[in-house]
């Protein structure tokens, strides 16, 4: 039996790091702010909750919370419908291990409207087994919560998963659930602390999915029954 492999999104399956940056401009640009791509990689990997509330501490403005989360997901689903979405070159890797019957699972910190959306413009819906958004754990990244329910809902132990990350706030998600953790530099996240990956590549067509798989150890344990 296989080990599950799990994917982050943004950044990772697609290159969307100058999306939500557009977005989030927006937004603040309508209580009077102005911020640079350095300040935003901060928030990196972090669900619009820890965002929002970070963006409302940082800048002190003056907004319910529940109001500004709905500017934001309006918003951002409003550019994500207008924007090209690139795709990384972990794409056709995802692909290939959908056509070996590798059970996969996506972990994303956007909310699961958004997942949907981007899934669909890719045609790649039907590839993961489980998908689990950021609005759907209570505690979202950097805490582990979003791995040990994509863990549980792929019937394995956290320790018989290989998480895929591009930020440091996913990393440490993917790491305190147990995961073995594959960092992914992306230019566009930022200069993102991936130390405490396990496994640190620029480029997916450097994985072998035999190498991959060989990370983590089966043990008649780590299945969920």
């Amino acid at each position: 039996m296989y080990p599950g492999i799990i994917f982050d999104m943004d950044g990772v399956i697609i290159d969307s790091e100058p999306i939500h940056h557009r977005a989030e401009r927006i937004l603040l640009s309508n209580y009077g702010v102005s911020v640079t791509d350095k300040e935003l990689h901060v928030f990196t990997g972090k669900d619009a909750s820890q965002l929002l509330k970070g963006f409302i501490k940082q800048y002190r403005l003056s907004v319910e919370f529940t109001t500004f989360y709905l500017q934001h997901q309006t918003n951002l689903e409003h550019v994500f419908k207008t924007s090209e979405i690139p795709g990384t070159d972990a794409v056709p890797l995802i692909r290939e291990i959908h056509r070996r019957n590798i059970p996969l699972a996506l972990a994303s910190s956007s909310h699961r409207k958004l997942i949907q959306l981007v899934l669909d413009r890719l045609n790649m819906a039907d590839y993961f087994q489980v998908i689990i958004g950021g609005d759907e754990v209570q505690r979202g990244k950097p805490y582990p919560d979003i791995y040990i329910e994509a863990a549980e809902r792929l019937k394995r132990a956290p320790g018989l998963c290989i998480a895929i990350e591009d930020s440091k706030n996913g990393v440490q998600s993917a790491k305190d659930a147990g995961c073995f953790c594959v960092g992914y530099i992306n230019p566009n996240s930022g200069n993102q602390d991936l130390r405490r990956a396990d496994k640190i590549v620029r480029h997916f067509s450097d994985l072998n999915i035999e190498a991959l798989l060989e990370c983590v150890k089966p043990r008649e344990s780590m299945y969920i029954r």
